[in-house]
């Protein structure tokens, strides 16, 4: 805590402003509320110290199987004195961390729990989230309905034979691109649970490391759930809108046929947005604190969880180009103008450029590099297709083949550490 010394003058000024005859007054309510932000300070404390704990067991874990492998190469005995020095060193002597942690245990059970031990080491120690069986039940549930409604969309287009249709072809060339979005986001879904599960299974402090509130991260099967539920209305709403399309009595209604894949997307945003804790609030504005960081990338300090979602934004040039075209198709009318491809790598390209100022990384100034290069071609190309000259097709061609090539360096020598020994 940064407890700065008062000057002369800044203590006539507080006598100034607050006068002597006044006396604090304090509600109930104030009171409730003091003591709520120091149950949650003291709680938050407790995680710290436990997880600086562990960390300097996984340490003392760590240098025994580098130590073990050390003397089964070597053919020498020397694991029992280095692990000696270790244990009586600042990094695996935890004995102050340990103290600290019985002070606040008997601090926070007098004050905070009524000196009941087994009500405050709940509160200090709270048991991990179970996954409850109706999250299970719903979740397959859905998946069953998933199976059913692709094979009735599969049945349906061929008994009505509407593939071979003339006008099959302008259909599918509109509605494929607006639900292909509600595609992608369930992909990443489940890419995304499938490495939450990974996470738990191998132990990894996933929340911890993202920055999640203790109590409210999703579990996989959560996760699950909404991608499933989110396939069953998308794929409901494909097969009302095919119905609805092709039957000659409901044709007639092209404008609320058109409108079904804006209404789904406009659940979404409903859902997204809604400032009510029912449908997990605290991990949507999450989700939208990240997302407004990446949109203003170079005015915030890049965070993991932020570098994390820009990264994953990099990997959606379709999604995003998905959604793109709802604008365009919506707004203008015109599902033509399919061509921008710069704003997913352009806020990699800010992350970086900030962490360069803020780091002082030469890497990071490589890597913007890369996205800069990725940017350029995506322009030129569009320029091509705009202008149909010459120059502009050999310029697009270069800074195409020079982002490729360096695209892939980066990904597999940087990132994954190939061919480095």
């Amino acid at each position: 805590m940064n407890n700065n010394q008062e000057t002369h003058r800044s203590t006539i000024k507080g006598l100034l402003k607050h006068p002597p005859q006044t006396e604090l007054n304090f509600t109930r309510k104030n009171l409730r509320k003091v003591e709520d932000q120091l149950k949650r300070a003291f709680v938050e404390f407790y995680q710290k110290l436990r997880l600086l704990k562990n960390y300097s067991f996984l340490n003392i874990l760590a240098f025994s199987k580098i130590m073990k492998k050390y003397d089964k190469i070597t053919s020498r005995n020397a694991s029992k004195s280095y692990m000696k020095m270790v244990d009586n060193s600042s990094l695996g002597n935890s004995d102050e961390v340990t103290k600290l942690m019985e002070r606040v245990e008997a601090t926070f059970i007098k004050h905070f729990s009524n000196s009941n031990r087994t009500k405050g080491m709940k509160i200090l120690r709270p048991k991990a989230t179970r996954e409850r069986h109706r999250t299970t039940f719903s979740t397959g549930f859905f998946a069953g309905c998933t199976v059913a409604l692709i094979l009735a969309l599969i049945l349906i287009i061929r008994a009505r034979n509407n593939i071979d249709k003339p006008e099959a072809t302008k259909y599918m060339e509109n509605m494929f691109p607006l639900y292909s979005l509600l595609g992608f986001i369930v992909l990443h879904m489940m890419l995304y649970a499938s490495n939450i599960y990974l996470w738990r299974r191998y132990q990894v402090n996933y929340f911890f490391i993202y920055g999640f509130k203790q109590g409210t991260e999703l579990g996989y099967q959560k996760v699950f759930l909404l991608g499933f539920g989110l396939v069953v209305l998308a794929l409901a709403t494909v097969l009302l809108d095919l119905d609805m399309e092709m039957d000659q009595k409901t044709k007639d209604y092209g404008t609320f046929t058109e409108l079904l894949p804006l209404n789904l997307v406009f659940l979404m945003f409903i859902i997204l947005f809604c400032p009510f804790n029912i449908m997990y609030c605290s991990n949507c504005f999450f989700f939208l604190t990240c997302l407004f960081h990446c949109i203003c990338a170079p005015l915030y300090k890049v965070t993991l969880p932020d570098f994390f979602l820009a990264d994953q934004f990099t990997s959606q040039v379709q999604a995003l180009r998905s959604f793109e075209f709802y604008i365009c198709y919506y707004v203008w009318g015109d599902f033509h103008h399919r061509k921008n491809r710069c704003e997913e790598s352009k806020s990699r390209f800010l992350q970086c450029l900030r962490r360069l100022y803020e780091e002082r990384d030469p890497m990071q100034g490589y890597n913007g590099i890369k996205y800069f290069l990725t940017i350029m071609a995506v322009i030129l190309r569009t320029a091509y297709i705009l202008d149909k000259g010459m120059g502009w097709k050999t310029l697009a061609g270069i800074f195409s083949a020079i982002a490729a090539i360096v695209a892939t360096y980066w990904d597999l020598v940087i990132d994954w550490g190939l061919l480095q020994h």
